[in-house]
C-alpha cells in the first residue's frame, strides 16, 4: 500500500518493515501511530523530471543515446528506457 505517512521514516514512529515484491523491492515501513504499512514515496524517483525532459530534447536534437549517457553520467539503460517510454 502506498500512503503518505504521518511522519518521515527517520522519525521514531516509523520502523523498517521488509521489502515489497510488486514495487521492485522497495523498502516498506510500519507506522506505529497509524498502525499501517507503507512505501515512502520520497524514495521513488532518483532523477528529477527536468533531467528526463533534457534527455529527450538532446535525443531529438540528434545526440546518440551513448553520448547522452556519457555527458550526463547516467546509465545507458536508464537513458534508453526514458526515450522508449516517451517516444
Amino acid at each position: 500500500m502506498i500512503l503518505e505517512p504521518c511522519c518521515s521514516p527517520n522519525e521514531k514512529c516509523c520502523i523498517k518493515y521488509g521489502k515489497t515484491k510488486k514495487f521492485f523491492g522497495k523498502q516498506t515501513y510500519y507506522c506505529k501511530k497509524l498502525k499501517i504499512r507503507f512505501v515512502y514515496e520520497g524514495s521513488w524517483h532518483k532523477y528529477p523530471n527536468e533531467l528526463k525532459e533534457n534527455v529527450i530534447e538532446l535525443y531529438l536534437k540528434g545526440y546518440k543515446m551513448r553520448e547522452i549517457s556519457r555527458i550526463l553520467k547516467i546509465p545507458f539503460s536508464t537513458i534508453r528506457r526514458w526515450i522508449h517510454e516517451k517516444l
